[in-house]
């Protein structure tokens, strides 16, 4: 029961980081930053 939980605090430590940091990306330096959606 104790791993089961520590998994889903893990997961929900992850969710959470990832929904704080949009990914995002640039093709040059010159060029805007651009987010990555995921597909829906």
């Amino acid at each position: 029961m104790r791993i089961f939980l520590g998994c889903i605090f893990a997961v929900v430590a992850a969710w959470q980081t990832l929904a704080a940091e949009p990914n995002t990306f640039r093709d040059c330096a010159d060029c805007p930053e651009m987010v990555v959606f995921p597909a829906s």
